[in-house]
């Protein structure tokens, strides 16, 4: 199977000279202040089946991203694992006989195996959040041979109106391929929600919201927009892939 590594996000240029679908009547629009702190530290983007000609066997993996340390201003993370992620129900994860954690204070992404469903998280080391954790994400693990990668329009082409402004649209295309590079179709259900940017566990499920294209309304002011697209059990059982939005809607971000 060819690794597909290629992903395109699409923006555009944001005018607010006169902006007549500004939040704020054509005055412009306002700031949002995101500060990096351990609730929104970590994403989770995808889980799929990873298959190698030059890696056996094949496996079950999740990719999950992350401020870089050095960013972040930590010397080092741990990854942790739980199947129920609760309170004391974490270890550190395994990798290859060692606990997976970033040696490059620059790292950026990690791709993984979990022993099962369950929960992910980051152990900081340094800094100023020395000892704490990030937020928490959950992971399914893949059992269909098969990959994903995706594409997304996140600008004025779908409804004529500019991002951040309320009522831009967003279209997430997602494409899923088999161990011989063919095309599974119609292998997601999607669902979008309202995520807090500073806390990314805070998620409000849109109601309706149920396709792999929304727009923008005065209700998801302050918060940014995130997809859920979850592969069906016949087609693209265990796999997934998410994607959160670069605007916060009618803010500038900070």
């Amino acid at each position: 199977m060819k690794k597909l590594l290629c992903v395109l996000v699409v923006v555009a240029s944001v005018f607010l000279t006169g902006c007549l679908d500004s939040p704020f009547g054509g005055g412009g629009l306002g700031n949002f202040i995101i500060e990096s702190t351990p609730s929104n530290l970590l994403f989770l983007e995808k889980s799929y089946y990873y298959t190698s000609e030059s890696i056996s066997p094949s496996r079950p993996e999740v990719f999950i991203s992350f401020k870089t340390p050095a960013e972040f201003g930590a010397t080092s993370y741990t990854v942790q694992y739980s199947a129920t992620g609760v309170d004391g129900s974490w270890d550190d994860l395994m990798n290859g006989g060692f606990v997976l954690t970033t040696d490059n204070p620059n790292a950026v992404a990690y791709s993984i195996e979990i022993p099962a469903d369950g929960w992910l998280r980051l152990a900081i080391a340094g800094g100023t959040y020395d000892g704490q954790y990030s937020n928490k994400v959950f992971a399914k693990r893949c059992i269909t041979e098969a990959d994903v990668s995706y594409m997304v329009e996140e600008n004025m082409s779908i409804t004529g109106t500019s991002p951040p402004n309320i009522g831009y649209g967003l279209r997430a295309t997602f494409t899923v391929v088999d161990p011989d590079d063919n095309v599974i179709t119609d292998a997601f259900t999607y669902q979008w929600y309202r995520v807090d940017p500073n806390d990314w566990e805070d998620e409000i499920l849109i109601l309706g919201a149920t396709t792999n294209e929304y727009v923008t309304t005065t209700t998801d002011k302050g918060y940014k927009l995130l997809i859920k697209a979850s592969g069906k059990n016949d087609k693209f059982n265990g796999g997934s892939h998410q994607f959160l939005s670069q605007y916060v809607v009618g803010y500038y971000a900070e």
